[in-house]
């Protein structure tokens, strides 16, 4: 991250933001203060444009079109994140040579490779799990520290994402802004968009030698191949089970 672009800095989780008012705004994540309440379902937001956009969910208006296919959305950034689906052999010209997958950044593919290579350089204190991305380590330490900082204004669930919590959202909206350009069929999430793309253009890039079955990542094709080896290299310290 470009810490000009993005020079005020939360104290507490390390996010990094433009103005200092998106940093006030983003504390009230940690501080969990909502003073913004839905006078339809009582329904409690940090910000008032956040309050704005749910007032949509109930009355079912979206005023948020796209300007080349006319998808409406009730919320400005299900549009933006619907625009990208329009653009994207131009803004992403990074290409993985083993999948294909663009990328806008060349950066976002170097960490798109280690998915291929296995390598997981960051590992958890508390339980050595490894990961490809610090920012996944990160997230993975919520777990033991029981953190979900994030809401859903509707029905409360919390979670350890943001990401997460906006995939969560789309199943009270109906909201689906992620558009296969081959097929057009909709998906409200990105990740059974990507999925779904490479079903179609099978490029998964490791394939099982016995069963032809395919796979995305190298190390879950070397889960796979344990059930035709009936190896299983992780036993139980105290019954000696094997797993």
């Amino acid at each position: 991250v470009d810490t000009n672009d993005k020079p005020f800095s939360c104290n507490i989780c390390h996010m990094r933001f433009p103005r200092r008012g998106s940093l006030k705004a983003h504390y009230s994540v940690h501080s969990g203060e909502k003073p913004y309440i839905c006078s339809t379902c009582n329904a409690c937001f940090a910000r008032k444009g956040n309050l704005d956009e749910h007032v949509n969910v109930h009355s079912g208006e979206k005023p948020y079109p796209c300007n080349v296919c006319n998808v409406r959305f009730s919320q400005k950034s299900s549009l933006s994140r619907h625009k990208l689906i329009h653009s994207e052999t131009i803004k992403k010209p990074h290409f993985c040579s083993i999948c294909n997958m663009c990328f806008a950044l060349k950066s976002t593919l170097r960490r798109h490779y280690l998915l291929h290579s296995g390598a997981e350089p960051y590992s958890c204190n508390i339980c050595n799990k490894h990961f490809s991305e610090k920012c996944f380590l990160n997230i993975h330490y919520r777990t033991h520290t029981g953190e979900k900082p994030f809401s859903c204004s509707i029905c409360h669930e919390t979670f350890t994402q943001k990401g997460n919590l906006n995939s969560h959202f789309r199943t009270h909206s109906g909201e689906k802004p992620y558009l296969c350009t081959l097929c057009k069929q909709n998906f409200s999430r990105k990740s059974a968009l990507n999925k779904h793309i490479l079903a179609r253009s099978c490029k998964t890039p490791y394939t099982c030698s016995i069963c032809n079955e395919c796979f995305f990542k190298k190390k879950d094709l070397q889960v796979h191949v344990r059930t035709h080896s009936l190896e299983k290299p992780y036993s139980c310290s105290i019954c000696q089970a094997s797993f």
